[in-house]
């Protein structure tokens, strides 16, 4: 749940410029709404800053006519994420806003953008190609997210140009044996939040996205390239005090660049467990 820096892209000449080439009605049709969608545009950025989008109205078909829903739908396709197509250039400077990291996970490579509010036909196809609409995301997180639309403050995910989590310490993580002493990594949201809402919506997203499961895929891995160090080398001889003050120093150094990060919760956890200290444990 990363923050992204928004782009200075003018929804207006977007919109236009992905409008002009299109022929006859159509393209007629689609200027005819542009006051309309630009005041819609309006009210989503100023209810994004207040965390509210989930109040965001949805426009009938007769507020954009003589322009249907379905023909904005395809802007998107048609006039923006294809490959050669008049608005590709802004797909890709928000793609690569992500700097190779998916805000919505925090893991995944974002390869595609993400509509915030779904561009269905039921849904927000006026915002098909609004700047700040579009998220870049990884495919899984983008297929998990599918056409879910906020209902109420719980429900709504986290919106990277608007919020930021890392400002809250919520990603925690714990160490769990089994009778035989093999270690599994369990992740989930900290009770330290004390906001309720903004707990909910942690969990909300945490849960949605399966977050545990693929942080503890990682973390299984990371374990497991840590251990020839920790058994082999330098450690024997340090003990378990030499153990815990490399875990500090792997936590401090990877909650400096992002304190809620799968590695940074990983080696706070590792830090405190004293079990792991030990070394009493098999993968």
């Amino acid at each position: 749940m990363r923050n992204i820096h928004q782009s200075n892209i003018d929804f207006e000449s977007h919109y236009r410029n992905c409008v002009n080439g299109k022929g006859e009605p159509t393209k007629s049709q689609l200027l005819s709404c542009i006051d309309t969608l630009l005041s819609l545009y309006q009210q989503y950025n100023t209810l994004g800053n207040q965390r509210a989008l989930y109040r965001l109205p949805l426009l009938l078909a007769t507020d954009i006519a003589p322009a249907t829903k379905k023909t904005l739908k395809m802007l998107y396709d048609e006039r923006m994420a294809r490959n050669g197509a008049p608005g590709r250039n802004v797909y890709d400077k928000l793609l690569e806003a992500a700097a190779m990291t998916c805000p919505f996970c925090g893991h995944g490579i974002p390869t595609t953008l993400d509509h915030y509010l779904s561009k269905g036909i039921e849904q927000y196809p006026e915002l098909s190609i609004a700047p700040n609409n579009l998220v870049p995301a990884c495919k899984d997180c983008n297929h998990a997210k599918g056409t879910h639309v906020p209902s109420n403050i719980e429900d709504q995910y986290w919106h990277p140009y608007f919020e930021n989590a890392d400002q809250y310490l919520w990603l925690g993580a714990r160490l769990e044996y089994s009778l035989s002493q093999e270690v599994t990594v369990t992740y989930f949201v900290s009770g330290a939040i004390t906001d309720a809402d903004i707990k909910n919506r942690i969990e909300f997203q945490f849960n949605s996205l399966r977050l545990n499961r693929l942080y503890s895929k990682q973390a299984a891995t990371e374990i497991s390239g840590i251990e020839p160090l920790l058994r082999n080398t330098t450690f024997p001889s340090e003990g378990a005090d030499g153990i815990r003050q490399y875990a500090i120093e792997q936590a401090n150094a990877r909650s400096s660049v992002h304190q809620n990060s799968w590695q940074a919760a990983l080696y706070r956890c590792l830090a405190s467990d004293t079990q792991f200290h030990r070394m009493d444990w098999i993968l």
